[in-house]
């Protein structure tokens, strides 16, 4: 291939010479023209007269009109002009027919070179050419989409080798790539889950740290107002703060209980002033507040019942939220293992339709040549089945089983059926042979002949099924060679008896071997 396309290569150079040579040809011959057009203007003589012929005719004129000066001198220039432009038209026209006869030449050597005829016409050659070129693109082509068709299974299986390499590195054990892939999809959600939570307690740390520096901060702000506190005390040191501090802490004390009772009573006085509230405390019968107080606290108790109730609702809604939450924990491991089985079913699938439509055109073609040489191929047979068995059998037929499966059957001359496991094995044996006979003398009709080796065929039979089948032989031997190999002597005898001596040749191989091969 790479010698056509080189060939190819240098053709299609050598034809652009070609085209260039007959392109500056035409260029010339097109000067030429022009020029021979402008002297038989100029001389009014016919424009198809020979170019040398109006050269010479202007010649002659301009030699008979030198007289005149003016016109004799228009006239030689023109002359001059003329036969100078007329001088590279010549050259370049031998030039342009000895280039056209080497790109002939040229033409007809490369066409030779690759396969196609010396005297093709350029154009016929062209579109040959043409024809090749485009079974080249349709070549180029195809290696593009082989090429491709390599990348993308090399990506997969290098993609796969990444797979098992990373997952080995993190310790992930699977069958197959997709199950590498899914386990470590789960290893990366459990490294993410860890990675928030280390950003978290990260993040906690940081403040604790943040609250840390706080609280140094004020001791040494406390620090600070302590040793004010002394001075502004007149004491020698912080511990002659106590006594004061102790009575201080237990005016605070106080203060701080009365303003808790006063805001305990601001409370309840829902609006009015504590004076105001106490004042109208003081005016209520004593009597009447215990009846209410009872009236106060069953409300209070109904209250509390409710609140209780309320509480148990809420426990049992966190309830349902954590089964919730833990339910779709577990539907995120459901999809993912549902996800690595879609994958896995997607490989198989495709397997599947693979096989089964290679299992389809299997059982179609297999069908297709059933049906088209059952019906020769079993009369033949029977024919032959029928002569080997001395009309033990009429012939064969084909009928089907329970499950609608074609079987082969022998037809007894009463119309009886048998069944090939009904046979004895002798005459099961004689089936056989008699559909491998049919079936050689079937390919013969469209094959070329081969010869057919027989290595100890007749050792199963007895002798009168041995004579039934010899002459089978004969037939088949006139249109293929048959070598029949045996080391049994009686078999030659009966050969002898059952085709005579001229029906076979025999040539004996030692330790009284014998080779039997019927003349063609």
């Amino acid at each position: 291939m790479e010698e056509w396309l080189e060939a190819w290569i240098k053709f299609k150079a050598l034809l652009r010479q070609l085209r260039a040579a007959e392109e500056s040809f035409r260029q010339t011959s097109s000067q030429v023209e022009n020029a021979r057009t402008v002297l038989a203007a100029v001389l009014t003589e016919p424009v198809d007269k020979a170019f040398a012929v109006l050269f010479e005719d202007a010649k002659r004129q301009v030699q008979q009109g030198e007289q005149a000066a003016g016109r004799r001198i228009q006239i030689a220039n023109q002359l001059q002009e003329l036969k100078i432009q007329s001088e590279p038209f010549e050259q370049n026209s031998a030039r342009l027919a000895t280039a056209v006869e080497s790109a002939t030449k040229k033409w007809a050597e490369q066409c030779h070179s690759i396969g196609m005829p010396k005297n093709i016409p350029p154009k016929s050659g062209l579109a040959l050419l043409q024809e090749r070129k485009e079974l080249l693109a349709h070549f180029d082509n195809w290696n593009e989409v082989s090429t491709k068709s390599k990348r993308i299974k090399e990506a997969v299986r290098q993609y796969e080798v990444e797979v098992s390499e990373k997952a080995a590195a993190l310790g992930v054990q699977g069958d197959s790539t997709e199950t590498q892939e899914s386990d470590m999809w789960k290893s990366l959600t459990s490294a993410r889950a860890a990675q928030t939570r280390y950003e978290q307690l990260h993040g906690q740390a940081q403040e604790a740290k943040a609250a840390h520096e706080k609280l140094q901060l004020a001791l040494g702000q406390a620090t600070h107002a302590l040793q004010e506190l002394v001075h502004l005390a007149g004491v020698e040191s912080a511990e002659n703060l106590e006594p004061l501090l102790a009575n201080l802490e237990l005016r605070d004390d106080a203060l701080k209980q009365l303003t808790s009772i006063r805001a305990t009573l601001s409370g309840l006085a829902r609006g009015q002033t504590v004076d105001d509230f106490l004042a109208r405390i003081k005016a209520q019968d004593v009597d009447a507040l215990s009846e209410k107080k009872n009236t106060l606290q069953g409300q209070k108790q109904e209250k509390e019942a409710a609140l209780l109730s309320v509480r148990d609702i809420q426990s049992g809604l966190k309830v349902q939220r954590k089964t919730l939450e833990a339910a779709g924990d577990a539907a995120a491991d459901y999809r993912q293992k549902a996800e690595s089985c879609a994958a896995r079913m997607k490989q198989d699938a495709s397997l599947f339709v693979r096989l089964r439509l290679a299992a389809y055109f299997l059982q179609a073609q297999i069908e297709r040549f059933r049906k088209e040489n059952q019906g020769p191929l079993l009369a033949k047979s029977g024919q032959v089945f029928q002569s080997i068995t001395r009309g033990a059998f009429s012939g064969l037929g084909a009928e089907f089983d329970a499950d609608d499966t074609p079987v082969l059957v022998g037809l007894r001359p009463d119309n009886s059926r048998v069944s090939i496991a009904g046979m004895s094995d002798g005459t099961r044996d004689q089936l056989y042979l008699a559909l491998r006979l049919a079936a050689l003398d079937k390919h013969l009709e469209t094959k070329e002949p081969m010869p057919l080796i027989l290595d100890d065929l007749l050792i199963t039979f007895d002798d009168d099924r041995v004579a039934a089948i010899l002459p089978q032989l004969p037939t088949l031997a006139g249109r293929t060679q048959i070598l029949l190999f045996t080391h049994h002597d009686h078999l030659v005898e009966i050969c002898r008896k059952t085709l005579g001596v001229e029906g076979f040749h025999l040539h004996a191989l030692g330790n009284g071997a014998g080779k039997k091969r019927n003349s063609l």
